[in-house]
């Protein structure tokens, strides 16, 4: 039987469309030139294993094929699909070793007013020392404010931020983004600003090699002012509110009323404690608390029932809390 060679076509496709195919718009189309040789039959089958590893999203099982393709020294057209495909993978590991998070801190006015500023902290998780040249960042801005009566608005803009490279290495590493004034509307009770950065196709600058960077995470980041009335009671805790939401005082108004004054740190936590008490788990006590859950439950999906708060709640023990700042204005007379 005569030994059936691949086109180096064939097995480039998928991999050029996973590495690129996120920064061609709907109707553009990625074209590859390659070399005329066809690939070795002897490394066909493992190179055929590391594209469909890719394709399912077994990074480790692609880089154990594809070491063992390397270790036999390729050439020619087989190198250039080895080297294709490595470059692809490289890119997803240094995404995968790379934590990129939000961080908000919030500077005093003195008529009460904030100003809040977001920087990106960055940190390599493998030590490597490498560069994110994102293709475009855009801020994502939710303002969730709330009053006495438990009436929310929930307004979101988007902000094109300039692309500026960020640097990654063994220790944090911050860039700032973008800062603006903050200040409660009117008759709110507290306001909370829940931030997300798009980090839209870009690549990695590796010890000299360019590597693709697609869907590049980002922690989400948050802030809260609560107004000049709710300040005197300080800050609360997840344990406070567990003990109201066990107490017969417990209403829609206290229940956030106590949870504006719970920290952005803490906001993860206090959802859990409420989660792990299956006292709680009673619709008339989730429903007095929805307000309460909507305030804390960050970038998750805010529930609008006591069954989706009660999925929120079970979801939330597996959660990792988000960091950001609770502002406690002082009066402006202080």
């Amino acid at each position: 039987m005569r030994a059936r060679y691949l086109a180096p076509t064939q097995l480039l496709g998928l991999g050029v469309l996973l590495a690129l195919g996120a920064c061609a718009g709907p109707t553009e189309s990625v074209t590859v030139a390659v070399a005329p040789e066809q690939v070795d039959p002897r490394a066909e089958r493992a190179l055929l294993a590391v594209e469909r590893a890719l394709r399912d999203g077994e990074d480790e099982v692609a880089r154990s094929v594809l070491n063992r393709v390397w270790a036999q020294q390729p050439s020619g057209a087989t190198a250039a699909v080895a080297t294709r495909l490595d470059d692809l993978l490289a890119g997803r590991e240094a995404t995968a070793a790379t934590e990129l998070a939000l961080r908000t801190r919030l500077l005093p006015q003195a008529d009460g007013s904030a100003v809040v500023e977001v920087s990106l902290e960055a940190r390599s998780t493998d030590g490597v020392e490498r560069t994110l040249e994102p293709g475009s960042l855009a801020l994502s801005i939710e303002t969730l404010t709330v009053d006495a009566a438990c009436v929310e608005t929930r307004p979101t803009e988007t902000i094109s931020l300039s692309a500026v490279p960020i640097a990654c290495g063994a220790s944090s590493q911050g860039v700032g983004l973008w800062k603006a004034r903050w200040v409660l509307a009117p008759g709110a009770m507290a306001s909370r600003l829940m931030l997300r950065l798009e980090i839209r196709a870009g690549r990695w600058l590796q010890a000299e090699r360019i590597l693709s960077a697609q869907a590049v995470p980002v922690t989400p980041g948050k802030a809260a002012m609560v107004a000049q009335s709710v300040t005197t009671l300080g800050a609360a805790t997840g344990e406070e509110l567990l003990e109201l939401a066990r107490s017969p005082d417990l209403t829609r108004a206290s229940a956030l009323r106590m949870a504006v004054r719970i920290p952005p740190e803490e906001h993860a936590a206090a959802l859990r404690l409420l989660a792990d008490a299956s006292d709680v788990d009673v619709d008339p006590v989730l429903e007095r608390l929805l307000p309460a859950v909507r305030w804390l439950c960050g970038p998750a999906e805010p529930p609008q029932t006591t069954d989706a708060v009660r999925r929120l709640l079970r979801q939330s023990k597996a959660s990792e809390p988000t960091r950001g700042e609770l502002r406690l204005p002082r009066s402006p007379r202080g």
